[in-house]
């Protein structure tokens, strides 16, 4: 779970804990802070990852950058579904704070767009030995400790473990193949151990590395 999912998810339901505990009669009120509170985070996390400048080797973007125009006004109408659907189930929020709600969202989503636009940002990159995760916070890991590379079927997911117990999880459907493949492969590379792949990605690391070798160029140029 990346920092910026954890520190909503936090303010999200410490928040509405909180006001169903103290003041459930005020809980449109809270919820429209806590909802504002998100709201910036993601605004100024998208801003923080995308202004960042990190010398790399490797680079890894996923494969549904760069946000577009049309990306936008797809998120827009589902944040208006969103709402009014739950509102229809729930009955929470009265309209003028229904209102407030999908106009916040709305323009989140606006600034964030002007933020990213036209932008390919990289969420994993590998300058030297180091694994670097583009997120709120930057988080790095030393690719000289990297034992152990895995791939979990039931939900599509790449972990490498390192020695120091650190450990950095990979969502296979958030990149393209060959990239996801060619990165992981580079990432083995930089390692000083003889490191343990699981039987159902060895043969795409193999063939990844062999097209490293041929081309003499890194995983995903950055």
């Amino acid at each position: 779970m990346t920092t910026t999912k954890i520190i909503t998810n936090t303010i999200y339901f410490a928040g509405l804990i909180t006001a169903i505990i103290l003041d459930l009669d005020n809980f449109q009120f809270y919820y429209g802070i806590v909802f504002i509170a998100i709201q910036i985070v993601f605004i100024a996390a998208e801003y923080i990852i995308t202004k960042r400048t990190i010398p790399n080797e490797a680079l890894l973007v996923k494969k549904n950058s760069p946000f577009t125009l049309k990306d936008l006004l797809l998120v827009i109408p589902l944040i208006v579904i969103f709402f009014v659907g739950i509102n229809l189930l729930f009955e929470w929020f009265t309209t003028p704070y229904l209102i407030a709600y999908i106009s916040i969202g709305v323009l989140s989503a606006i600034i964030q767009f002007l933020i990213i636009k036209g932008k390919n940002t990289a969420t994993l990159l590998i300058d030297r030995n180091n694994l670097f995760f583009n997120d709120l916070f930057l988080r790095t890991y030393d690719l000289r400790t990297l034992n152990r590379i895995s791939f979990d079927g039931f939900d599509d997911t790449y972990t490498a473990e390192f020695a120091n117990s650190k450990r950095i999880t990979i969502k296979q459907d958030d990149y393209k193949q060959e990239d996801l493949n060619k990165f992981i492969a580079f990432m083995a590379t930089k390692s000083n151990y003889n490191i343990v792949l699981s039987e159902n990605i060895k043969n795409d690391i193999a063939a990844a590395n062999v097209d490293i070798i041929n081309s003499g160029q890194s995983a995903v140029p950055g």
